[in-house]
Parts: structure tokens; C-alpha cells; sequence
């Protein structure tokens, strides 16, 4: 972990307020808070080594949910400016160095075909905060018009020394990019670590070209695994798994199918396919939590109920009212 990320995140202790309506619902009542738990101590490997630090108290953030529309939410909410955010995700925040990092042309097969261009012609699209860049890469090998945005210097510059994209440095809704240019926009694990998810959507509907598609994937916390690892750790010692990893601030929102479908609903996107997929076998190594693990993510693959949560949605052709 670097000094300038490890800053920002003792700035945390200074930066938490409490939540006084729910994001997606407005509720105001505190009968509609459902306490999950204490989010517990880090768990990313960013952070091995820093479980010490104050900032890692259990009893600092509680994950929340809100009754009435299902979302849940840190409360309280830490609340950073771009710059510090952008310290925050540094290349050591993610497992596998950038300049290792290989284009992944199989999945963005899967978000084409799943969007309905995998025929198209031309594509032009735009990923927002592309981290190691696996899927802008693919992009622009397959020669589609490829920009990505991204809130990290460092992780701009590892992209750049890889390849020639177009990309802005900040956070979506304050990035100037020509409206209605895009066919498509893919943001991955992006959403739940936002603070306003609002201006994110509002941002990417006035991008999207008529008929343009957004593809969002997020941690389903609705997910069969969560739940089960949740109750246990609640039993144990009345933390939570929900919003994992339970690193302050790095997820703020947590979303389900019902939740994540309204938010988009609201900012007037039409939902067109769900899907959520098991990208492991398990995350233990051996004995018994290997093999619970393995029997609980062959049932979320039967159940379609995995872990990571991919939704698409499109932007209407004809505008739809109070959506320009």
C-alpha cells in the first residue's frame, strides 16, 4: 500500500456522516433500516499487513438496508473528493500488476452479444474506470473506437504504456465527452464504490446515443454466498459480509436485481438481460470450507444467483418522459 492511499484512507475517520435517507427510495424512517452488521476489518489484499491500523474498527461503519427498496448502504457514508478517491485506487489495489495485464477478448464476446452488437458494424464504446484494462484492450485489438475513464493516474499510465487509447482522467459525471457519441458503455465493479450512483447513469443516458446500451456488472449481494457467509458471521460476532470486501470506502452501495433494476428504471433505462454468473470454483484452498464452498457455487450456477451480477439496459429510442 502506498503512503499517499494509506493517507486517504486515515482521512476516513474525519470523513463519515451519517445517513439520513435511503439513496434510491428517499425513506426517511428508521423502522426501514435494517442493521446487517459491522462491516468488519480489511480483507483486500491492497491492504495485507495494515488489519492494525484504526481505520479498520469493525464498530466504525454499519451496512445497512433499506426495507422499503432493498439496497443497502454504509452508514455512516464516507464522503472524499475525486483526488482523494483517485489515491485510494492505486495499481497495488488490484491483485495483478497492470503490465502483466492481457486483453480479454472473451469477455467482451459476452458484453457485445448480450448488448445485441456482436453483428454491428462499428462500435463505439466507452468503459468507465477500466482498472487494469482486460476489456478496453480487447476493445481496441478488435479495432472498435474505444475511450475509457478512469479516476487513477497511475492506472491511466499503466494503460497507456500498453496501448494508444483515448482516455480521461476523473470521475464520470465531471468528464466532458460529447453527448449521445457512445453505442455502448460498460462499467464493471464500478457502481457500488461511487457515492452519487445517480450522477453516474444520468451521465452514461446522456452519452448513450438513442437505442444505446449500457452494460453494468456488480457484486450481487443478493447472492446465495453472501447470504449464507453473512448469517455466519453475525452468529460469530455480529459483523457482515454484505458490502465485502469490508475495506472502508471501497463499497458504499450494495445492489440485488430488484434494487439495481429500479435505480436504473428511475433514470429511465429499460432493463434487457440479467445474468449472475460464478467466476470461481471456491476461495478456499483445501479441507472443509473448499468443499462447502464448492457445493454452494455449483447451486448459485443451477440457481442463476452467483456472486457477480452483470445487467443490461438500454436507453430509448424515443425519449421517455423527464428523460431527455
Amino acid at each position: 500500500m502506498n503512503r499517499q492511499a494509506e493517507n486517504a484512507a486515515e482521512r476516513l475517520l474525519q470523513a463519515l456522516k451519517p445517513v439520513e435517507a435511503c439513496h434510491l427510495c428517499d425513506s426517511r424512517d428508521p423502522a426501514d433500516k435494517r442493521v446487517l452488521g459491522n462491516r468488519g476489518v480489511a480483507t483486500h489484499d491492497a491492504f495485507a499487513g495494515d488489519r492494525s491500523a484504526s481505520w479498520t474498527r469493525a464498530d466504525l461503519v454499519r451496512a445497512i438496508q433499506c426495507r422499503r427498496c432493498a439496497l443497502i448502504y454504509a452508514d455512516p457514508m464516507p464522503v472524499l473528493d475525486q483526488i482523494d478517491l483517485g489515491s485510494l485506487y492505486h495499481t497495488a489495489y488490484f491483485t495483478q500488476s497492470p503490465a502483466a495485464v492481457t486483453p480479454n477478448p472473451a469477455r467482451l464476446a459476452t458484453i457485445l452479444e448480450r448488448s445485441g452488437l456482436r453483428t454491428a458494424p462499428s462500435v463505439r464504446m466507452l468503459e468507465v474506470g477500466f482498472g487494469r484494462g482486460e476489456v478496453i484492450l480487447a476493445a481496441h485489438e478488435l479495432g472498435l473506437e474505444t475511450v475509457g475513464v478512469e479516476i487513477s493516474p497511475d492506472l491511466i499510465d499503466a494503460l497507456q504504456r500498453l496501448a494508444p487509447i483515448e482516455t480521461h482522467l476523473g470521475a464520470l459525471p465531471g468528464v466532458v465527452l460529447p453527448p449521445a457519441s457512445f453505442d455502448l458503455v460498460y462499467m464493471s465493479q464500478v457502481l457500488e464504490h461511487v457515492l452519487e450512483p445517480r450522477q453516474y447513469l444520468q451521465a452514461i443516458h446522456r452519452l448513450l446515443k438513442p437505442g444505446g446500451t449500457v452494460f453494468l456488472s456488480v457484486p450481487n449481494e443478493n447472492s446465495l454466498y453472501f447470504r449464507i457467509a453473512s448469517a455466519l458471521k453475525h452468529w460469530r460476532d455480529g459483523s457482515t459480509y454484505h458490502l465485502a470486501p469490508l475495506y472502508t470506502p471501497y463499497h458504499i452501495y450494495g445492489y440485488s436485481r430488484r434494487s439495481l433494476t429500479r435505480l436504473l428504471n428511475q433514470e429511465g433505462f429499460q432493463v434487457t438481460g440479467y445474468d449472475a454468473r460464478v467466476e470461481a470454483a471456491s476461495t478456499g484452498t483445501s479441507g472443509l470450507r473448499k468443499q462447502v464452498e464448492t457445493m454452494i457455487f455449483k447451486t448459485e450456477r443451477l440457481l442463476n444467483a452467483g456472486y457477480c451480477m452483470d445487467l443490461v439496459a438500454r436507453k430509448p429510442s424515443v425519449p421517455s418522459e423527464g428523460h431527455p
